[in-house]
């Protein structure tokens, strides 16, 4: 079986999602909504830790360098690495989950 990129796996795997609600009853339908709000929530929680980071780097700066560019690059490089690990996250946790869903369902 040859490897599928990641992002074509979830999208693959989003449209057969609405395949899935399609086919299921209203309490199916709830369940599958809520744990993808819950997937949701957690990924935002996953921003703690960057914030946290984000602080830290700031007082360091604080410490050392008096210039204002380096507070905003600095916010910006945790801000992208935030959304990277974001994105990776869920679409990850997605696919597993999805998977689990669509091996119960069978």
């Amino acid at each position: 079986m040859k490897k599928e990129n990641l992002f074509k796996r979830f999208y693959t795997k989003l449209v057969d999602l609405g395949g899935v609600l399609r086919k299921s009853d209203t309490q199916g339908k709830i369940k599958i909504l809520l744990d993808l709000l819950f997937l949701a929530v957690v990924t935002c929680l996953l921003k703690i830790p960057f914030i946290l980071i984000r602080d830290l780097g700031d007082n360091a700066i604080e410490t050392f360098i008096s210039e204002e560019h380096v507070f905003g690059l600095w916010g910006l490089v945790i801000e992208i690495l935030y959304v990277i690990c974001a994105v990776f996250f869920f679409i990850k946790t997605f696919i597993k989950w999805f998977d689990k869903l669509d091996s119960n369902k069978n």
